[in-house]
């Protein structure tokens, strides 16, 4: 089970990811990148970014 302190650490991560101003431009590379369409970023922009950040932030603890 997940502490309050987990939870709030979870949320403060992704949310600092997504203040950053380099954090769109790199998902809108990423999308470019794999070959993903415009369509597709500009119909789901902010799970696209969820799952962006998700992915680079577990990427990066998992490094630790």
């Amino acid at each position: 089970m997940k502490t309050q302190f987990d939870i709030e650490n979870f949320v403060n991560k992704r949310t600092e990811l997504f203040s950053n101003p380099a954090f769109i431009p790199f998902c809108i590379q990423f999308m470019k990148d794999n070959g993903i369409p415009a369509k597709e970023w500009n119909e789901n922009q902010t799970a696209v970014m969820y799952l962006i950040a998700n992915h680079l932030i577990s990427f990066i603890e998992d490094s630790q």
